[in-house]
Parts: structure tokens; C-alpha cells; sequence
């Protein structure tokens, strides 16, 4: 693929899987971050209606590549709401948009359609939104 990005984005393709990275957030090597690209099919996201377990084999797929646990994700039933709650563990998360965690085994997930997802870094605290 092309370079279509500018000198702030990295694309990556690892296994058939592109994503981009933010070359600001690679200089802390605690972050382990990505976008995914939906090209066509490499990844498996059906809509919210379709069944959960091909939506954890796509989900598999991407911690694998990061190097990440599958098992520790994080990933809130969004519903377009102001909420943002403090994570420290896998647990069930309904009608939560943002998470803020200081833990460094947890991965956490959100999708976006018709939003922008936005992600922070606090270098000092070393705490992920």
C-alpha cells in the first residue's frame, strides 16, 4: 500500500492485518496501540447483531500481532453516552464510552463508526484513556 498517511501516522500490515500507529505514542514503549483498517475482509468484524465468538476470533487475531492478551480485553457495550469508568480488571462494562485504567495487562477496546475514538497518554502516571 501506498503511503497515504503523514509523518505523524505509521502504517503497519503484519499477518494480512493493517492497522496505523501514532509514531508520538511508539516513543513510549509501554503503549502498545492501533486503529484497524477495515481492507477488505482480512478481518473478521460482523455487525453488533452477528454472533460474539467470530467477533473474539478477530479480536484473537489483533492481540496476537500486538503481542497483547486476548484475554484481558476490555471492551465496553457502547451506546453513545458521556460515561467513562475507571477499569482495573476484565469485567462487564454496558453503556461505557471511554475507559481509564493504570493497569498494564489490560487491553483495552473500543470501536467506532460515526465517532472519532480517541486515545490518551499520561507519560507522568503512565494511565491509558
Amino acid at each position: 500500500m501506498q503511503e497515504i498517511f503523514n509523518s505523524h501516522i505509521v502504517y503497519q500490515n503484519k499477518n494480512g492485518i493493517e492497522y496505523i500507529q501514532f509514531k508520538k505514542l511508539l516513543e513510549y514503549p509501554e503503549v502498545t496501540h492501533c486503529y484497524t483498517l477495515r481492507s477488505g475482509e482480512r478481518l473478521n468484524f460482523p455487525p453488533i447483531y452477528k454472533d460474539e465468538k467470530t467477533l473474539k476470533q478477530s479480536y484473537q487475531r489483533i492481540c496476537e500481532c500486538l503481542g497483547l492478551d486476548a484475554n484481558r480485553v476490555m471492551k465496553p457495550h457502547q451506546t453513545h453516552t458521556d460515561k467513562i469508568e475507571v477499569v482495573n480488571e476484565v469485567t462487564a462494562l454496558e453503556d461505557v464510552d471511554g475507559m481509564i485504567t493504570n493497569q498494564k495487562d489490560l487491553v483495552l477496546l473500543t470501536t467506532s463508526a460515526d465517532c472519532t475514538s480517541l486515545l490518551f497518554y499520561d507519560k507522568v502516571k503512565r494511565v491509558s484513556r
